[in-house]
């Protein structure tokens, strides 16, 4: 099988999961911060760290800090990605939530 195959099929499983999973995940997005949905709106594309930091922290009047705490949370569970380490690193919405 190739990558292209193996990419639609895991495509079509994530959309199978959503869609059982719907009601769960639509409680999870209600329980969301506004910092956290602020995070999730930032990122349809990839956003460097501290660009994104910086204008959450200002969009939601939070610190810095709070916005990097609620980063991590959304990667753990999921519904952001990392690429890269340290100041290199960009974050982008999963599509999860």
């Amino acid at each position: 099988m190739d990558a292209a195959t193996i990419s639609r099929q895991l495509e079509t499983i994530i959309s199978l999961l959503k869609v059982t999973n719907r009601d769960a995940l639509a409680a999870v997005r209600e329980q969301l911060d506004e910092v956290a949905k602020a995070l999730i709106d930032a990122t349809s594309e990839p956003v460097l760290v501290g660009k994104l930091k910086k204008d959450v922290a200002k969009a939601t009047d939070q610190s810095e800090k709070t916005v990097q705490r609620r980063i991590a949370d959304l990667v753990a569970m999921g519904a952001l990605s990392k690429t890269g380490d340290n100041k290199t690193a960009t974050y982008r919405s999963t599509g999860l939530l």
